[in-house]
This record gives C-alpha cells, structure tokens and sequence, in this order.
C-alpha cells in the first residue's frame, strides 16, 4: 500500500446493495469490487458521511470490524472519533489526553485548503443543527440505562459461566482423588 500511495495509484470500492433494505440481511447487505488504478492527482474524500444515527449504527454493526451491541450501545462508545462528535453535539468539552479533539477556535482557525462544503458557515450552522438533533433523538431511542443493563447482564452470564466451568474442574479434580 505505501508504495503505490507514491506512485499516486488509488483504490476504488464500488458497493452494490444486494437488497431493498439495508434490515432485510442482518449481515453485509453489499457486494463490493475493487480495482487498483493509476492517478497522477490525489484529492481527500468524505467518508463515514451519515445521514442519521440509524444509519450510522448500521455501519458500526456490519462493516469491517462490527462492534457488539451497535444497536443498543451509547454512540459514544464506538469510537474515539464518534465519541468526540456526540460530545461536540452536546457542547460539552474533549476529553482530555484524547487522541481527538477539536481545534480552539473552530473552523476558522483550521488550514485554508478545507472541503468547499464547509466554507459557507450557514451550512456547516444547518448541518451541526442536523447533528444536534440526530444525537439526541439516538440518544432518546437508546437510552444508557438499557446499554447499562444489557452489559450487566452480560457480566453476570459470563461470572455465572466461569463460576460453572470453576465447579466442573473442581468436581474433576476430586473424582481424580
């Protein structure tokens, strides 16, 4: 890959949905083809550009690495870089020593070559609105206490398996005596 990043080849994925609904498979609804290309310019990309949290939670839930619970979990919990983006909906500040956190001063402080999108500040005003309310309608949906619960139970199954599993070694070694 380092290589051909400096001869300016790049990757192409194309995603074909294989269904209506992205519920109707509960697993990778997509077919993907690849092909490795040779291009003298480079330009940044969006990627990971959600239009909600359902569709946010589906990404967390079925590509690459899927995270456990993605449908009941706190978004926070995703990721560093999810987590940062909740926190910046909410207004509440970074959390220190994260690798992720905002630039003082906001957009206008960040490096003159940013995507066009975001130049005019009544889209980036509209589009922060969007994700303020896209949090906390998630949020309302999936409230912590029922990921709280669900990973307390989780715990007691595993301490209940692990008590079960002691007992059956233990019931081992004395019919070994």
């Amino acid at each position: 890959p380092g290589e051909s990043r400096r001869a300016g080849a790049s990757l192409n994925v194309n995603l074909e949905a294989t269904s209506a609904e992205p519920q109707d498979e509960p697993r990778r609804p997509y077919k993907t083809s690849s092909t490795r290309e040779y291009n003298r310019y480079t330009a940044y990309h969006f990627h990971n550009w959600f239009a909600d949290a359902k569709a946010l939670r589906f990404k967390y839930r079925t590509y690459g690495h899927p995270i456990d619970n993605a449908d009941v979990r706190p978004l926070e919990t995703f990721h560093e870089d999810v987590s940062m983006m909740v926190r910046c909906a909410r207004d509440e500040p970074d959390l220190e020593g994260s690798q992720q956190s905002r630039v003082a001063g906001g957009f206008e402080r960040l490096n003159a070559f940013t995507p066009i999108y975001f130049r005019d500040a009544e889209y980036r005003r509209r589009r922060h609105a969007l994700l303020q309310r896209a949090v906390a309608e998630d949020e309302a949906a999936h409230p912590r206490e029922k990921w709280e619960e669900a990973v307390r139970e989780k715990n007691a199954q595993e301490d209940a398996r692990a008590q079960n599993m002691l007992e059956q070694l233990y019931a081992m070694m004395d019919d070994d005596e």
